[in-house]
């Protein structure tokens, strides 16, 4: 699709989106004296990106984050486009990891906006094909998950959350690459010889429902020595991480509620039961 001058003013970027997310410290002054200092995490989101969102908000029903983010944000002029406060506390040493987290999010949300608002628009660029970067690898992504189970589940049951998604990015990184298509082989081959790993460098673009299924009926099955329940607890992870992925628009699947049952009947051993994530 051919944009107009118009558009691409909104978009901030002559061929793709630009926004940006901002971790600021605020000194509040008081007479001649500093009173508070406070750590804010924004984000601006150029105008047609955040437009094309909203015109379709019912695809991001269950991506917490952006539905937020389209309920807040405020309209700032063309020059700062739509602006929302992700984060505001006092600048607290307690306070910085969070607003650390809240700004990591800030950017995840806005590159799942920027690559909706691309396959839109139609634009010649498409999730495969744009640059690689650090800042949303698998590794960052599945820390993510694990943050915010960790605020939801008891201790016990974290540390088998924990556990499986290590084991996941091994699984990853030792067998994911046989999939990658031949332009992407080409890409990984260029950084593997550095030691970088695939959970390094690729996104969750790069999965599929056959990476979790090869997880769970080969490598926790024959490649991981733990007893049967901890296998089992292990592949409940494994199904919760797969279900966040997709509900927070990080994977395509045209059916979660049919690829949750393939998971769910895809047993580690021969017989396999259902763990409560409070136990």
């Amino acid at each position: 699709m051919n944009l107009s001058r118009q558009q691409r003013d909104k978009m901030w970027g002559e061929d793709c989106p630009y926004s940006q997310v901002q971790e600021t410290i605020e000194t509040r002054i008081l007479a001649n004296k500093v009173s508070r200092r406070f750590l804010v995490v924004s984000l601006n989101i150029n105008p047609l990106t955040f437009e094309t969102v909203r015109d379709h908000a019912e695809d991001f029903a269950f991506d917490s984050e952006i539905s937020g983010i389209l309920e807040h944000a405020e309209y700032r002029g063309l020059g700062d486009g739509y602006e929302v406060c992700s984060f505001s506390a006092e600048l607290l040493d307690e306070n910085i990891q969070i607003a650390h987290e809240r700004a990591r999010a800030g950017q995840m949300a806005i590159i799942r906006m920027h690559e909706f608002a691309i396959k839109k628009l139609g634009l010649e660029l498409s999730v495969r094909q744009q640059p690689r970067t650090n800042l949303h690898n698998l590794q960052e992504i599945f820390s993510l998950f694990l943050q915010e189970q960790h605020r939801r589940l008891s201790e016990k049951t974290f540390l088998y959350y924990e556990s499986s998604v290590g084991l996941f990015e091994k699984y990853l990184d030792a067998y994911a690459h046989v999939s990658l298509e031949d332009d992407e082989i080409h890409e990984w081959e260029k950084v593997e010889k550095d030691g970088v790993g695939f959970t390094k460098f690729f996104g969750t673009e790069i999965l599929s429902l056959a990476d979790f299924l090869g997880f769970i009926d080969y490598f926790l099955a024959r490649k991981v020595m733990s007893g049967n329940e901890t296998l089992k607890r292990y592949k409940q992870a494994n199904i919760a991480l797969y279900r966040w992925l997709a509900e927070k628009s990080l994977m395509q699947t045209e059916n979660l509620a049919a690829d949750l049952r393939v998971l769910r009947e895809t047993s580690v051993l021969e017989e396999d039961q259902e763990f409560s994530e409070d136990e």
